[in-house]
């Protein structure tokens, strides 16, 4: 079981393997498009090899691309659950919420955006994400948040 800040904090897991993959598709991109298709100088392959190296890369490129597909999918899914989530907040607590869980920026950023403390940011976020009945009738409804109503 997740509690709701868990549950907020996958954004930044996410975000970070969003990353990773579109640099692993970038790197591959660029070894099939290069000259030897990223099978070193290319002096002495058999064009076979070459096919198939070159059929490698393509198969991991579109697995890694399908994998990259699937985070963001479930990245603008949380995303989406926050909104609804935060839409009946007072709007501090909304800005605060969505500035660091949905624009991904950091405490000291949004203490700055709200002109208080870093602290002061904190407190009023965590006592916005505190278990509530929207946040486990979300969890009914998608079948994908777990949130433990005691936490």
């Amino acid at each position: 079981m997740t509690n709701t800040k868990e549950y907020f904090d996958q954004t930044f897991t996410l975000d970070k393997k969003i990353e990773r993959l579109t640099e692993k598709v970038e790197v591959l991109r660029h070894r099939a498009t290069s000259p030897t298709g990223g099978i070193g100088d290319g002096l002495g392959v058999q064009i076979s090899r070459v096919r198939t190296s070159s059929q490698d890369l393509m198969v991991k490129i579109l697995t890694i691309e399908d994998e990259l597909n699937e985070a963001k999918n479930q990245l603008l899914n949380i995303e989406e659950n926050i909104r609804q989530m935060t839409q009946s907040l007072p709007p501090i607590p909304r800005a605060i919420i969505t500035w660091r869980y949905i624009c991904r920026l950091l405490w000291s950023d949004v203490a700055k955006a709200s002109s208080m403390s870093e602290m002061q940011a904190m407190r009023i976020a965590q006592r916005a994400v505190a278990p509530s009945p929207t946040v486990i009738r979300l969890a009914s409804k998608q079948g994908e948040l777990r949130i433990n109503a005691d936490s």
